[in-house]
């Protein structure tokens, strides 16, 4: 997701400390925040926290006015088995000793002017079966074959763990997984049966 400032006027400095919401913290991780070089702000952010900040702390070059700048993009790492939501990016007021609260610096002849920016928050639309590449595929190894059967047995009647991609098993495509999917794998792998129906997108 790409972070983009807009400025009215001559800017230099500016730090926005922001802050990723997800219902799904444990499925939906920040991988990392690159800075653009071109803008020369420092991405300040502690793995498995959802702040980061983006500081530029340098007055030159200036920053033209009546301008578009991506200061950053951050990266997210999606789970096979997360579920649709909206992810939300947004600004967070901080106080680490004063040292992080969200402004921008702009300068105006020789003279500097702080002011806080207006935020519009950015939202990433997750959809489901973002996970399914491999019909069939119910231990996703990445292949289909007996090892499958078992795991699927094994979860239908053993409770063991579920397919790692519900959508990669559902052999039938009726977004429900049950015995019908498990006999039409069977007629599949033993009787040249249809093989199992593309990836599709369930409401699990």
């Amino acid at each position: 997701m790409p972070i983009v400032i807009y400025s009215t006027d001559s800017l230099v400095r500016f730090t926005i400390p922001l802050i990723y919401r997800t219902l799904q913290p444990d499925k939906i991780i920040l991988d990392s925040v690159i800075a653009n070089p071109d803008i020369g702000c420092n991405i300040i952010h502690s793995q498995g926290d959802s702040i980061f900040i983006c500081e530029r702390d340098t007055e030159e070059p200036i920053l033209p006015d009546s301008s578009s700048y991506t200061v950053a993009s951050a990266y997210f790492t999606i789970a096979p088995d997360a579920y649709p939501e909206v992810l939300i990016i947004d600004t967070i007021t901080i106080d680490v000793k004063a040292l992080y609260t969200y402004e921008f610096i702009y300068r105006n002849n020789s003279s500097y002017t702080t002011v806080v920016p207006s935020f519009d928050p950015g939202r990433i639309h997750i959809d489901g079966c973002i996970c399914c590449n491999h019909p069939g595929d119910a231990n996703n190894d990445k292949i289909y074959g007996i090892s499958d059967l078992t795991y699927f047995v094994d979860y239908m009647f053993n409770s063991g763990p579920s397919p790692v991609c519900k959508e990669e098993f559902d052999n039938d495509g009726d977004c429900i997984l049950g015995i019908s999917d498990l006999t039409y794998f069977v007629d599949f792998l033993f009787n040249s049966g249809p093989l199992p129906v593309d990836c599709h997108n369930c409401e699990w």
